[in-house]
């Protein structure tokens, strides 16, 4: 499980410098009402959170046993793990950039309530999974968690400043990392 949850950090360190990045200007934009700039960050930011997120998933669904194997035949055994805690990742990359549009916009309170969500559901389901599928099951409490956390935080972001979620631009993304894997597989 550790094995499998560092590889798919990796993949986080994008996701989390534009997050860094779009604090500060949020919350300037935010002080002067410009809405309409905020906005635009918004959707950039959700645009690009998965970049190199997306790649990551193609290229571990057919390469994640390989990498795996490189520390000992026995991690081979968490490449489902691996699988469900990269999905994890790239949904947790875009609940970062919508709950720190939460945070750059002074509604600290709402991210507090996504992220409540996401550590009350985790424990709730980290409790119920694990004991029926081991660590298949924490996985999964971790996907689901982040993902609770996301539909709440996107909801009161979309309640907070009119937007929308860049679909065009991510199913690009997919595209494009599909063509990549099958060339690779």
């Amino acid at each position: 499980y550790t094995i499998s949850w560092n590889i798919a950090s990796v993949l986080g360190i994008f996701a989390a410098s534009l997050s860094a990045t779009l604090f500060p200007e949020l919350s300037k934009l935010s002080a002067e009402n410009r809405n309409d700039d905020i906005k635009e960050l918004v959707e950039k930011s959700l645009a690009y959170a998965g970049l190199v997120h997306i790649p990551g998933l193609v290229g571990a669904i057919i390469l994640g046993e390989r990498m795996l194997q490189i520390y000992g035949t026995e991690f081979i055994s968490g490449y489902v793990v691996l699988i469900i805690l990269i999905i994890a990742y790239l949904v947790h990359s875009y609940n970062k950039q919508v709950l720190t549009a939460l945070e750059g916009m002074d509604y600290p309170n709402m991210a507090f309530r996504a992220n409540l969500a996401l550590i009350t559901s985790n424990i709730v389901l980290n409790v119920v999974l694990v004991s029926n599928f081991g660590w298949i099951g924490a996985a999964i409490a971790t996907m689901l968690s982040v993902c609770f956390s996301f539909i709440l935080g996107y909801w009161y972001l979309i309640i907070t400043i009119d937007f929308t979620l860049p679909i065009q631009i991510i199913g690009k993304q997919i595209l494009a990392a599909t063509i990549m894997g099958t060339i690779i597989y």
